[in-house]
């Protein structure tokens, strides 16, 4: 796919009904637990988990389709502002200095949300929430770099060999 919108139509009718289907099984999961654990309470339980779990799945889907659009648009993004990207240990460190930040960062404003009371552990959990996501899209990335290098590597020794008997026989 070339443009954003292109992979926004093939992307986005499958990233509503993965919404809606991982929604749906939280919904249902939720409500035979509150209902099955009139019946014994270990059915209520499995049902529930069983549930969350299929939700869980298309919850991986959405992701996966959000990674693959975010992919497209920022590979537009930078190539409109004349930025190659390059595969780089350089790019791999800076992600790994995000991650350092990411836990310094969420470790200092720690103290600081324990004296709002109950707000603050709110608050707290929704920064670790946010600190787990934004180490998740680094740790995403330095995959996604260390990755393409890999196969960049592969390909270099696949033309290498293959065009090495070419030499030998010359």
């Amino acid at each position: 796919m070339n443009s954003v919108g292109e992979e926004s139509k093939l992307r986005l009718p499958k990233l509503v009904a993965n919404i809606t289907l991982a929604l749906t099984f939280g919904v249902i999961g939720t409500l035979s637990s509150v209902i099955l654990v009139s019946v014994t309470e270990g059915v209520g339980f499995y049902s529930w988990l069983v549930l969350t779990l299929v939700g869980g799945v298309f919850l991986i889907r959405v992701l996966f389709d959000v990674l693959t659009m975010g992919d497209t648009a920022v590979k537009l993004f930078l190539k409109h502002l004349g930025i190659h990207q390059r595969l780089s240990k350089r790019r791999i460190a800076k992600d790994l200095m995000g991650i350092i930040a990411t836990i310094l960062a969420t470790a200092a404003i720690f103290p600081f949300l324990e004296t709002l009371g109950p707000i603050g552990t709110a608050l707290q959990s929704v920064t670790t929430i946010v600190a787990v996501g934004m180490t998740f899209l680094f740790v995403y990335d330095i995959t996604r770099t260390l990755y393409n290098m890999f196969q960049e590597k592969v390909y270099s020794i696949t033309d290498w060999l293959v065009h090495k008997p070419n030499e030998v026989m010359k």
